[in-house]
């Protein structure tokens, strides 16, 4: 049967200086923000990481329960340096969903794996990832058991989406590139504000005095060559952005920066904007496209609202909020995950710190779970669920 392959990861200027200014925000240290989840999310989740031991490209996980979700941290050690370009499993039962992009000589990275099985049966699933020397080939091996009901339907089981859409191979966002809103606003008289959105979403909500110009115009125009320019969007991590920064700064515009966390972070640190406040409310949200973009990220955490841990082949390093102590950095682009659009993840987020970009994802995990099943249908012109229409490997049961 085919392997399932992945592959890693208006010409016018405007400038709004007139409207409601910064909305002052109540807000506390991520410490206190923590003791608010752990209030609000106790549960443990219900899908079991595992930590399996490797012997040579052997992984055996022993005896598991049929019908429960399992993510595999599958340890990588090699004797040399590798550039991992794709990884590829034998069966659409398991999928590669996280690996690194480099294997370093003697240390040892992480790739995370997803399956589940809705029966008993032992399983032998081939996992393969292709580096720029040799591929590296592990065998994981195990038996699922009847323990209690059978497994309920899900409403998109992984199966029936394109594993292009779910696969994540980790990248940095350049931190040269950025410069903080604490930062900028301290200097703020010296900088000039650019923002790059669409001139609708610009005129809805903006950095008060900015104006709006896009990335071609503004390399085009000298005058700005001596300036010190910083670039604002909506605030997600994004190739796109760090490509413009990094253009401009090859054309002679070598004092540019992108505001850290954008416009989110801005209004979230009590920066002065125009806009109205329903207006500043809809820079909190993070669309599931949007989300799809930005995913691929390292800094970027996903903590979940609910008690339970939603599915995990669609955010593999999500964390409850109950666990979220000690793991929330400035660094970090945090997702609010819900299983619907909830009024805690907006109260989660008032909450957290100003120091840090903070989305929720809006319309909830059925809203991104919809998203990526008619990203199938059009990947796959029509075709949804292409892959599980293939005989089951050797390894299925």
């Amino acid at each position: 049967m085919e392997d399932l392959q992945l592959t890693p990861r208006n010409n016018l200027s405007h400038c709004r200086g007139t409207g409601i200014g910064g909305v002052i925000t109540s807000r506390i240290n991520i410490f206190t923000a923590v003791s608010v989840f752990l209030s609000l999310s106790i549960a443990l989740s219900a899908v079991e990481e595992l930590t399996p031991a490797v012997n040579g490209n052997n992984v055996d996980i022993g005896k598991k329960k049929a019908g429960g979700e399992y993510l595999v941290m599958l340890p990588l050690t090699v004797d040399e340096e590798l550039v991992v370009k794709e990884a590829s499993t034998n069966c659409v039962c398991v999928t590669f969903l996280d690996f690194p992009k480099m294997l370093k000589k003697g240390e040892t990275a992480t790739a995370i794996v997803y399956f589940e099985l809705d029966k008993p049966a032992k399983f032998n699933f081939e996992l393969k990832l292709k580096t720029d020397k040799k591929d590296l080939i592990y065998k994981l091996s195990g038996e699922t058991i009847a323990e209690g009901n059978a497994k309920k339907a899900t409403a998109a089981p992984i199966q029936a989406i394109n594993p292009v859409f779910l696969q994540r191979s980790p990248v940095e966002a350049d931190d040269a590139l950025y410069i903080t809103v604490e930062k900028a606003l301290k200097e703020r008289p010296a900088l000039k504000f650019v923002d790059i959105r669409p001139v609708s979403e610009f005129n809805e909500c903006c950095i008060k005095d900015s104006m709006n110009l896009p990335v071609s115009l503004l390399k085009a125009n000298p005058t700005f060559k001596d300036a010190s320019i910083v670039l604002v969007d909506k605030g997600f991590y994004s190739e796109k952005m760090e490509n413009a920064c990094r253009e401009l700064r090859k054309a002679g515009f070598e004092k540019t920066f992108i505001l850290k966390g954008g416009l989110n972070a801005w209004i979230r640190n009590a920066g002065s904007f125009a806009g109205t406040k329903k207006d500043a409310e809809q820079i909190k949200m993070i669309s599931p496209a949007e989300l799809l973009l930005t995913r691929k990220f390292s800094q970027v955490l996903f903590v979940s609202c609910d008690a339970e841990r939603p599915d995990a082949y669609l955010f593999p390093t999500l964390v409850l909020a109950g666990d979220a102590a000690g793991k929330i950095t400035a660094k970090n682009q945090i997702v609010l995950v819900s299983s619907s659009a909830s009024d805690t993840a907006g109260r989660l987020q008032d909450k957290l710190s100003g120091n840090c970009s903070a989305f929720i994802l809006e319309g909830g995990v059925k809203a991104y779970r919809d998203f990526l099943l008619e990203s199938t249908v059009m990947l796959n012109r029509g075709k949804v669920a292409q892959q599980s229409k293939v005989k089951n490997c050797g390894g299925c049961p």
